[in-house]
């Protein structure tokens, strides 16, 4: 397996739960292990434009997500880094709930049924805690004193590193 993090969903879930960790895994054995002629580069393995395409899509679900919930702020997208040549793209808005958005949790699951998505609510007592995926999407809502916090990314996708320090705005390439 040259490349476990993007295919075992154990990892994509690690991933997307804490986005503030650096992850990385050693091959299992030597015969994985790169040669010592120095780093190589896995070569590109999505376009710039389907990159940006993937990018769109997950900004247009998340604004109808934020249309459904009424929520007053539009979501942020930026792209997220994965190491030197791999970007995903995230959306995210943390706003007050309105008087119109829905706080039942199987409301909610029902409306993002209808926007196309899987849901599974959480039982968190207090908190309104719904997380769903559409199409390599993965959002998560959580509802709680009187806050809205709407949380998506998309599938990580294999740039290469000049393409990655441009959507990403880093400097490094």
């Amino acid at each position: 397996m040259d490349q476990p993090l993007p295919s075992d969903p154990m990892w994509a879930t690690f991933r997307r739960d804490h986005p503030d960790v650096t992850l990385v895994l050693l091959p299992q054995d030597a015969s994985q292990a790169p040669d010592e002629s120095g780093p190589a580069s896995a070569p590109a393995t999505t376009t710039v434009d389907d990159a940006q395409g993937a990018f769109d899509t997950l900004q247009r679900r998340i604004a109808l997500i934020a249309e459904m919930l009424h929520l007053n702020e539009t979501p942020h997208g930026a792209w997220r880094g994965i190491g030197d040549d791999a970007v995903e793209p995230q959306s995210s808005v943390r706003t007050p709930a309105s008087d119109d958005t829905p706080t039942d949790r199987e409301m909610l699951s029902f409306r993002l049924q209808q926007l196309g998505w899987k849901p599974e609510a959480r039982d968190e007592s207090e908190v309104v805690w719904v997380d769903a995926t559409a199409e390599r999407m993965f959002v998560r809502i959580t509802i709680f004193d009187g806050m809205v916090s709407v949380r998506a990314s998309g599938e990580e996708m294999r740039v290469g590193a000049e393409s990655a320090a441009a959507l990403t705005g880093r400097d490094d390439a």
